[in-house]
């Protein structure tokens, strides 16, 4: 099957209604609202002709909007609504490029689901993009290619199965490929399709037993009717089992003939079953006097029932029951230790969770050889929440973002020797950018981009990713440019191999540490007065006591005075009118009150008037003459401003009605000043975590960043080869896939028409254009400049337009926006 959007209409006729239409328009009456095919389907999607017939409409159906299918079993259509392939809905989306980052190396989200459905991996969860495509929640996997399925759902997807030859998935949605479906929906490899009525809340588990699909959850009725936590389907109805159970279930097996049913509850029944339970078809029983807290996952293995989660008595987040009684199975793993998810994959029992073993916090995934616990490589990076089998390799899905060093995005494939990745692209969050020896430098949490490797940070030159050397061992959150080297702070206690404790140096060939480094992480960086400037949660410099700030002279580290106040941190830098500036968290500096930003002239702190009244101040940028300030903070003096604000030297000023939410990076492009944050309005208008301002309104930069991960943010931003870069936390820009990284081309300068940027309008822009146009490989870098009439779109009227101009047709070329 392969989809479609419609884009115009069909005919709806009653019969006879050929015939109607050949008549005369004379003293025809106005005709009615045109309507829409999604009024005359069937709850399945087919086209209900009776329906046609009872209403009398006779005329053209809107079907823009509606996906179609066809039904190999009936042969007949299939419509559905569509859920947009993209978010683009402003006409200057056509300036987000993002050939930075167009994919994410697996999913963007968590993966809380993975099953086999006819010979392909599918994966749910909490994500809305799998490689390059936007899929909501759910996708397939052929071995190469994630692929949408049906346009997927509303919102999480937390359980999958197959049943009758039909893939189940369970979750949070409500919907499911535009249908309604509550919580839960059935894909016939076409379209989804609900059960009856569904359920009244979440399903978090689904199985097969005794020839029916068991669905369990947080839910209290299925198909309308009563039915606590847990509920089986027949292919036709819902029935309960019994009287449920008194709380969520979590997970479900078949052992011995009997259905297995783990959770939160303790009991099922009506009768006392701590947190297991026992179906066999007629009515429920506990094993034994089950566990101390909650169990997340089960399995059976060597003849024994596994059950894992969260509990201590009977084992250490895993228990094996023989039929008669618990026994330990994790002598090695340390109190604490959850296990959310299990699987048996040759011949060994797999565990993932959080396995602590004793005196290691850092273990997600083990396989079990009947002995001892061992781990699969060195493992992923944070919990394992889910396991299936694919072609013969484990599949992991989970939280993580790599595995063994490995770029993997929330899912990864075990072979038995090693890790691999599920796609290629960024792995997870770009924090901080740069600019240096005419190349890009993002860096942040990601291992890889662009399908390389890349320990936390890398260079683009316009086309290609490179890592730097070996990156760092943790995450790079501020650079700047000092003495003709990249400087890097973050996390991270080595760079390139060597010991580089939360600070390095890189010359373009090799990392090398700044003294010793800090004892807490570095936020903010900047070079004030010849000297570096560090800024963070830090104590000591180089051995040196300091004030979460210090300046490095290109031998060693020295305070600032006494720095900031003690439980503080510094998450910004800058200079300004020859002082450096810093904001953060803090109330004092230098030992006098300095509300969360203070000015150093190179002997004393000072305050900036009051400073702000509350939350934190975590970007700072000179703008027009002023110093800009953004962060959490809603009050400036008692005077309410949104998140940002201005100091003209004497006094704080508001910058229009400001943002709704938390303003985190700052830069200059094209003259304008630009934020990037948490916010989704900007001066009162909406604006999506990205927004310039020209010294007098707020406009939002097309319909801006975000809205595929929660608490999508702007983090980072830099100007590079014309371009505004914006990096962070999202998987979308201007409605495209764009992961972690974006760039904004809207770079026209002087008046539109230099489609190919050679400063001249000539002929070779209106071949440029033409190739553009017509699907050539010509790529117009700046969108503005191939928008010739300026309306905010690029067509076929542009090409009039260059042409117009260029054969002296009297057309001239507008100014840029």
């Amino acid at each position: 099957m392969i989809p479609f959007v419609f884009a115009g209409t069909l005919l709806a006729q009653a019969p006879d209604a050929g015939r109607k239409s050949q008549r005369s328009d004379e003293n025809r009456p106005e005709s009615p609202r045109q309507k829409s095919i999604g009024d005359f389907l069937t709850p399945d999607g087919k086209f209900d002709l009776d329906a046609v017939r009872q209403s009398g409409y006779q005329g053209p159906l809107d079907v823009k909007g509606f996906e179609s299918a066809f039904d190999t079993a009936t042969s007949q259509p299939l419509f559905r609504p569509a859920l947009p392939a993209s978010r683009a809905d402003d006409p200057d989306d056509i300036y987000w490029d993002n050939k930075i980052s167009p994919s994410v190396s697996g999913v963007d989200g968590q993966v809380r689901a993975v099953t086999v459905y006819n010979g392909q991996l599918v994966a749910g969860g909490g994500f809305r993009v799998a490689g390059d495509s936007i899929v909501n929640y759910i996708a397939s996997w052929d071995g190469s290619t994630w692929t949408s399925l049906g346009g997927g759902m509303n919102d999480t997807v937390r359980a999958l199965t197959v049943f009758n030859g039909l893939l189940i998935a369970g979750g949070d949605f409500t919907l499911a490929g535009g249908t309604s479906a509550g919580y839960i929906a059935a894909w016939n490899g076409a379209i989804w399709s609900p059960l009856s009525l569904g359920m009244n809340g979440d399903v978090r588990a689904l199985t097969v037993y005794g020839g029916n699909l068991i669905a369990a959850g947080s839910f209290t009725t299925a198909g309308g009717f009563g039915s606590s936590h847990i509920s089986s389907w027949n292919g036709i109805a819902w029935s309960h089992l019994g009287s449920g159970t008194n709380d969520t279930v979590r997970a479900l097996t078949s052992y011995n003939g009997n259905l297995i049913a783990g959770g939160h509850f303790t009991s099922a029944g009506g009768a006392s079953a701590n947190y297991i339970a026992s179906w066999n078809g007629t009515s429920w029983a506990p094993l034994d006097t089950g566990m101390t807290y909650r169990v997340y996952a089960l399995a059976e293995y060597n003849g024994n029932l596994i059950a894992g989660g969260y509990f201590g008595t009977n084992g250490r987040g895993i228990a094996s029951w023989n039929g008669i009684s618990w026994s330990q199975l994790a002598s090695d793993l340390a109190y604490g230790s959850s296990v959310y998810s299990l699987a048996v994959y040759n011949a060994k029992l797999i565990a993932g969770g959080n396995l602590a073993a004793p005196g290691d916090s850092s273990t997600y995934i083990a396989s079990w050889d009947g002995t001892a616990w061992l781990p699969l490589g060195s493992g992923v990076n944070s919990t394992v929440g889910v396991l299936t089998e694919y072609n013969g390799n484990l599949i992991a899905g989970g939280l993580f973002t790599s595995a063994s060093g490995t770029s993997a995005s929330h899912i990864a494939s075990w072979d038995g020797i090693g890790w691999l990745s599920l796609g290629s692209g960024v792995n997870t969050d770009a924090w901080a950018l740069a600019t240096h020896n005419g190349q890009l430098i993002a860096g942040g949490d990601f291992t890889a981009v662009g399908g390389t490797s890349a320990n936390h940070i890398a260079s683009w030159n316009g086309s290609s990713w490179t890592p730097l050397g070996l990156g760092t061992n943790g995450s790079v959150w501020a650079m700047t440019i000092y003495n003709g080297n990249l400087i890097a702070g973050g996390t991270f206690t080595t760079a390139g191999g060597v010991s580089a404790k939360r600070i390095a140096s890189w010359d373009g060939t090799s990392w090398s540490p700044l003294g010793s480094g800090m004892n807490g992480n570095v936020w903010s960086l900047t070079v004030y007065n010849g000297n570096l400037i560090a800024g963070g949660d830090f104590s000591t410099a180089g051995g040196t006591s300091v004030g979460f700030i210090a300046s490095w002279d290109g031998t060693a580290w020295s305070p600032l005075g006494s720095g900031v106040n003690n439980y503080a941190t510094v998450y910004a830098l800058t200079v300004y009118n020859g002082s450096l500036i810093a904001g953060g968290n803090f109330t004092q500096a230098g030992g006098t009150s300095a509300n969360r930003i203070a000015a150093w002239d190179g002997s004393n702190w000072t305050s900036l008037g009051s400073g702000m009244d509350n939350g934190i101040v975590g970007a700072l940028i000179p703008y027009n003459g002023n110093l800009i300030a953004g962060g959490s903070f809603t009050s400036v003096g008692g005077a309410g401003v949104g998140r940002i604000a201005s100091w003209d030297g004497s006094a704080w000023l508001p910058i229009g009605s400001g943002m709704n939410d938390g303003a985190w990076a700052f830069t200059v492009y094209n003259g304008n000043l630009i934020a990037g944050g948490y916010f989704t309005t900007s001066g009162g208008i909406s604006a999506n975590r990205i927004a310039s301002w020209d010294g007098i309104t707020w406009s939002p930069l097309g319909s801006g960043i975000g809205e595929g991960l929660d608490r999508s943010v702007t983090a980072a931003l830099a100007t590079y080869g014309g371009n505004l870069v914006a990096g962070g936390h999202f998987s979308f820009a201007g409605g495209k896939v764009s992961a972690y990284l974006a760039a904004w081309t809207k770079c026209c300068s002087g008046a539109t028409g230099n489609v190919n940027m050679t400063g001249i309008v000539d002929l070779s822009d209106l071949s440029a254009l033409v190739s553009y146009l017509t699907g050539g490989a010509y790529v117009p870098p700046c969108g503005n400049e191939a928008n010739v009439n300026a309306t905010g779109i690029v067509d076929l009227a542009d090409l009039s337009a260059l042409v117009s101009f260029l054969t002296g047709g009297g057309y001239v070329l507008p100014g840029c926006p």
